[in-house]
């Protein structure tokens, strides 16, 4: 998938599983917190207190609307393929490495009681139903604060963790 006003270019994989002959779209990345059915030809909304998806069908695949963090607006994802092979995924897994930010600083995301707390582009951002609030990292040494207060993550794995590379 990747954001529609971009054009079709493949940066981002979502995955659409099928259960009991219903379709629904995952992806753990927009934390959704639960699948959201998808249906040809048929507008579906998934309503969350602060983090509501829409999907809507274009052609005979769907445009993803979602709520990204760590920016507090919505963006439109458009699904590319479907029904792909294993070696599709992968040749798009290797062409990713040269596109994506993701390769080049920390990015990371977690819901948990009722908020989410994401890292991305220096700052830290907290999301939740009273409303958005960003502020800057100032340094390494914050970064693995949040890391370790706001994620759970040891002290001992955020050590071993590289400097964003911001270029």
């Amino acid at each position: 998938m990747r954001d529609d006003v971009a054009g079709r270019i493949h940066t981002h994989g979502t995955i659409l599983v099928r259960v009991d002959g219903r379709e629904h779209w995952v992806d753990t990345s927009m934390l959704t917190e639960r699948p959201v059915p998808v249906e040809r030809g048929v507008e579906t909304r998934h309503d969350h207190p602060f983090r509501p998806v829409r999907v809507e069908p274009v052609d005979d695949l769907w445009r993803v609307h979602w709520y990204r963090q760590p920016f507090p607006e919505e963006i439109g994802c458009l699904v590319l393929d479907d029904d792909v092979t294993v070696a599709h995924c992968q040749a798009r897994y290797e062409a990713s490495r040269e596109l994506s930010p993701f390769n080049t600083m920390l990015h990371a995301t977690t819901m948990r009681g009722g908020r989410s707390v994401a890292i991305a582009h220096g700052h830290r951002c907290e999301h939740d139903a009273d409303g958005f609030r960003y502020e800057p990292i100032a340094d390494r040494a914050a970064r693995d604060r949040v890391l370790v207060d706001d994620f759970g993550y040891s002290e001992e794995i955020v050590a071993r963790l590289p400097d964003d590379d911001p270029t």
